[in-house]
């Protein structure tokens, strides 16, 4: 999803990618949001070009999908697909929001109702505190079905949770680095063979468990898509001198030097993962046996497991919360900006006789193909939502209407502006606008 860390990373590496690519060709990012980055997998696997012209980023957890989604089909295969490298191995973590931590001790951790909030049911912010709960026995209360880490966030912050698993990278920007910088935020578990340098004093799942050695083989499985860091890839299929000119290109891309001093500016580093190696850990998660994937989703899958719950993706929130997060989303500076260019538009869209709003769109609708998703909703918005307004502009004042649905306007509007009631006209008009979209908007609540 637009702004999300696959689309950082995307657009963050791809003006550096290209330097790399022989010819130098332009990089455009498309985003394909949805199902935990499902669907820009499916895409890449069964429908993307043959010719090299069409790459991706991969999620984490689309590795562990086809294994872990006991109640729904996965199609996607993490070998039928070429992996060109990653520039990242990632560590997830478990923490809590708040002015003091709610847990101190590993004993702590494991014997406090937590609850904790998660997005897809094959997301590792869900799975893992499953994981805790099931092999250390933890007594997480685990929320699911929330629709990005961004509503996760607004609900930890609302109170309805307590924190979540997030990657370790993460808390290093964005919302969550100014939690840890105001004191707010408080790791009480990794989840790595050892304890990262970085987190010396954070016990590991590996203490959690203890010495169970099938633990231990299902913790392995979990956690080996954390070493797939942020997996770039390419439909299966294209020729292999071009599959190797990219990797080539994505190698030399990664070393760039002022590509990692910008990555360093972001509080973060490149740890290079090869294609190859990448294929290899696809090969063995997909040959996992079935022993192991049956203790992993226990039966009934990862959804029936004690102590998780699955939302239905706003329907619980209420209309009210889900209006306030969309607020929040579109109150930056940057998407206000397009809003008002696309109101703007829509008024001289709207003005002009014969245009309309399907037209509006259809000129605008290009500038929108490399603008981040929640801007370029926010301009054609603006745009749609004034071209029926500024349309009784001209049906009023010249008695040639804006568009078909002004042309009633004309009827009693031109010949009040020939009495020299153009205002009265047309403050009429927009009152009964007014009055027709609030009712409306009424009807569609209830």
């Amino acid at each position: 999803a637009g702004g999300g860390s696959a689309d950082t990373w995307a657009r963050t590496f791809a003006p550096y990618l290209t330097k790399y690519i022989p010819g130098n060709p332009e990089i455009v990012i498309a985003n394909r949001a949805g199902a935990g980055g499902l669907i820009v997998a499916n895409y890449l696997q069964e429908s993307a070009t043959r010719d090299g012209l069409e790459m991706g980023t991969l999620q984490r957890n689309n590795f562990l999908a086809p294994l872990l989604a006991v109640e729904e089909d996965v199609p996607f295969d993490p070998t039928k697909v070429t992996h060109l490298g990653s520039l990242s191995r990632e560590m997830q973590v478990l923490f809590t929001y708040g002015p003091e931590p709610m847990v101190n001790t590993l004993e702590e951790a494991l014997n406090t109702p937590l609850i904790l909030g998660g997005t897809a049911i094959t997301e590792e912010n869900v799975t893992y505190p499953m994981l805790v709960n099931e092999l250390a026995g933890a007594q997480f209360e685990i929320i699911s079905g929330y629709g990005s880490s961004d509503e996760t966030y607004l609900a930890i912050e609302r109170g309805e949770v307590d924190g979540r698993a997030a990657s370790y990278d993460s808390t290093l920007r964005g919302n969550l680095e100014r939690w840890t910088n105001e004191g707010l935020l408080h790791i009480f578990m990794q989840f790595g063979f050892e304890r990262d340098p970085a987190l010396p004093e954070v016990p590991t799942v590996m203490e959690a468990i203890g010495d169970d050695p099938n633990a231990a083989s299902l913790v392995r499985l979990m956690l080996i898509p954390q070493e797939l860091g942020r997996p770039f890839v390419l439909p299966q299929g294209v020729p292999e001198d071009r599959v190797a000119a990219l990797r080539e290109a994505f190698e030399e891309a990664a070393h760039d030097p002022e590509f990692q001093e910008r990555v360093a500016a972001f509080g973060s580093s490149i740890q290079l993962v090869d294609g190859e190696e990448i294929q290899a850990m696809s090969e063995e998660i997909m040959a996992t046996s079935p022993e192991i994937v049956e203790r992993v989703v226990g039966g009934g899958g990862w959804r029936s497991a004690p102590g998780s719950y699955q939302l239905e993706a706003y329907t619980d929130f209420g209309m009210l919360a889900a209006a306030g997060d969309a607020l929040v989303i579109i109150l930056t500076p940057e998407r206000l900006g397009f809003l008002c260019i696309g109101v703007l538009a829509g008024l001289v869209i709207g003005i002009l006789p014969g245009i309309g709003g399907l037209t509006g769109f259809a000129l605008l609708m290009p500038f929108t193909f490399t603008m981040e998703p929640y801007s370029a909703f926010a301009m054609l918005l603006g745009m749609a939502s004034v071209t029926a307004t500024s349309d009784t502009i001209p049906a009023i004042l010249f008695g040639i209407p804006g568009t078909a649905a002004s042309q009633a306007v004309v009827i009693e509007g031109r010949p009040m502006t020939e009495r020299g009631e153009a205002g009265r006209a047309l403050s009429a008009a927009y009152s009964a606008s007014l009055l027709g979209g609030l009712f409306g908007a009424l009807i569609l609540a209830v």
